[in-house]
């Protein structure tokens, strides 16, 4: 088994808040505030300039670079309603319309941001209220609410108008290569890190009231060819996902409950029939697919078909609402039974794939989306979840649940956060969890960059041991380096009203040696970070003694 070797550097880091030294330079224009950062990495970052400190506010959509070359793109632009391509060329933003329902989408070619923004749809785009209050003035919605990026960030996928419209837009060109019509974005769609797109969409159900009913349709298309066109794969589908390597889709027919494997490669005209009566399942790496059956039963198939394990209803009582784990590898799988729906819970069973041994319980009021089965032998959870679902307690142990460790307690379900290397293949032992823990949550107080108002302690587990890092942070106020050598993380971080949101002193530690924290911030007065990229990052310093967008490197 690889494992990615990380020497620990002690580094020397004098403190500056007010840029231009020891790593840190402002780069955003003057003005009253700057909100809302998104980057490409460490080459350019977007940020709203001149809002008011309350979440529904909006400014002046700037474009800046490692340099500080600043441009002002637009006004009146929320926050959070824009985003970069994965390598920097291009850049959407939503703009709220004259009439408050509605809103554009737009296009700057990063590479020359002074050039006018191309308009890429004029009416269409969602927007959303500020508060629940359905009286409550609307704003445009954030970008990541209304599509997502393909895995090679070439392409975003979109949905567009009341419906929504399926479309995919070239983010080199803003153009948009790929459409289809009459609500196509209400179902699943899926991109593979080749722009191989898979979709579903309804056929002849697009004729109103008096149109026959729709059969759900699965299809692909290849967005790099130049002109996509949709090719069948079946109908009546239901859920799919492909597998860890991404050569093979598996997929279910929703009207049979039978799961097939399509050749993502070769892209036959169909998949391939290889199990029946499927509930739940879940993939490994190379293709080993683990479901529940209808009648509790618990199951392993191979992609050709072959059964590797078959655990009768009455042994497994597998609940029939129970997500499916499997490890990459394939020899180890988990399910629940007593299932709580409402608040993410339930028994966490473990079988052992290779040995067909009768399956285990690896905990009660286990969280049901937070179990990682990881390439060393080792298992992820969270345990004792509390009577509303909100947080549970980490738990490291090996696969079969045995020799469990306690760690951090009352981590927010769904947030026990793991991240291994990229590009290193599910052969690789290399991976971290950096997650809060004594976590609570303000469900009264609206933040300014919307993400949830969860606090508590950083705890930072490798595969050497867990550490606590800082008693107070805040979700999405931390990074773990591209190289996988650093955590970097805004430290003693705490609410502060002028700007809505939490500040803290920007810091890191070694990943390999956490404990090695040098002795001074890289800067002070931090709200927001982005992701690290060679030892540099972009962050929203608000209270800083010069106050605005910061280019970090250490």
């Amino acid at each position: 088994m690889r494992i990615l070797m990380m020497m620990a550097v002690a580094v020397s880091v004098t403190a500056c808040s007010s840029g231009g030294k020891d790593g840190t330079k402002k780069v955003s224009a003057s003005g009253t505030s700057t909100y809302g950062i998104a980057t490409d990495g460490a080459s350019h970052v977007a940020y709203i300039l001149n809002a008011g400190p309350s979440y529904g506010t909006s400014g002046e959509l700037h474009i800046a670079d490692a340099a500080g070359k600043d441009t002002k793109i637009a006004t009146g632009i929320n926050i959070g309603t824009f985003g970069f391509s994965a390598d920097g060329k291009g850049l959407l933003f939503v703009q709220q319309n004259s009439d408050p329902t509605d809103a554009n989408l737009q296009w700057v070619d990063v590479t020359n941001p002074t050039a006018p923004p191309k308009m890429v749809f004029a009416t269409g785009m969602q927007t959303v209220g500020i508060t629940s209050d359905p009286k409550s003035p609307k704003i445009a919605a954030p970008l990541l609410q209304q599509g997502f990026q393909s895995p090679s960030g070439r392409f975003y996928i979109v949905g567009q108008g009341a419906t929504p419209d399926l479309h995919v837009i070239d983010m080199t060109t803003g153009t948009d290569v790929f459409s289809r019509d009459n609500g196509a974005f209400h179902y699943l769609e899926l991109v593979l890190p080749n722009d191989v797109m898979v979709f579903q969409d309804a056929v002849g159900g697009n004729g109103g009231i008096s149109g026959g009913a729709g059969v759900q349709t699965l299809f692909w298309t290849d967005l790099t060819s130049g002109s996509p066109t949709s090719t069948q794969i079946d109908e009546r589908t239901g859920n799919y996902t492909p597998t860890g390597d991404n050569k093979t889709l598996v997929y279910q027919r929703a009207d049979t409950r039978e799961l097939f494997a399509w050749d993502a490669t070769a892209r036959p005209a169909t998949g391939t029939k290889i199990a029946s009566d499927t509930l739940n399942f879940a993939v490994g790496g190379s293709g080993p697919v683990a479901y529940v059956g209808s009648d509790g039963s618990f199951h392993v198939v191979g992609i050709d078909g072959k059964a590797i394990l078959d655990v009768a209803a009455a042994t497994a009582v597998a609940d029939p609402n129970s997500p499916v784990y499997i490890s990459d590898d394939g020899a180890d799988a988990y399910y629940f039974q007593h299932v709580d729906s409402q608040d993410s819970q339930g028994t966490l069973m473990h079988l052992s794939v290779s040995a067909g041994a009768a399956p285990s319980k690896v905990a009660d009021a286990a969280s049901l989306g937070d179990v990682h089965p990881l390439p060393d032998g080792v298992l992820l959870y969270l345990a004792n979840v509390d009577m509303t679902g909100a947080t549970g307690d980490a738990f490291k142990s090996a696969r079969d649940g045995s020799g469990a460790t306690a760690l951090g307690t009352k981590v927010p379900i769904g947030f026990l956060s793991i991240q291994t290397p990229p590009g290193a293949g599910s052969g690789s032992a290399m991976w971290v969890s950096a997650h809060l823990t004594g976590a609570t949550e303000s469900m009264s107080q609206q933040l300014i960059d919307a993400v949830r108002n969860i606090s508590g302690g950083l705890e930072l587990t490798t595969t050497s041991g867990t550490t606590m890092i800082d008693p107070n942070a805040r979700l999405g106020q931390y990074q773990i380096s591209d190289d996988f050598s650093n955590l970097v993380y805004v430290g003693g971080s705490a609410f502060d009203s002028t700007v809505d949101n939490y500040v803290g002193a920007l810091e890191f530690v070694p990943v390999a040696t956490p404990t090695m924290k040098p002795a001074k911030p890289l800067l002070t007065g931090v709200s927001e970070v982005g992701p690290v990229v060679k030892r540099a990052l972009f962050v929203n310093a608000p209270k800083a003694s010069s106050p605005g967008v910061y280019f970090v490197s250490f």
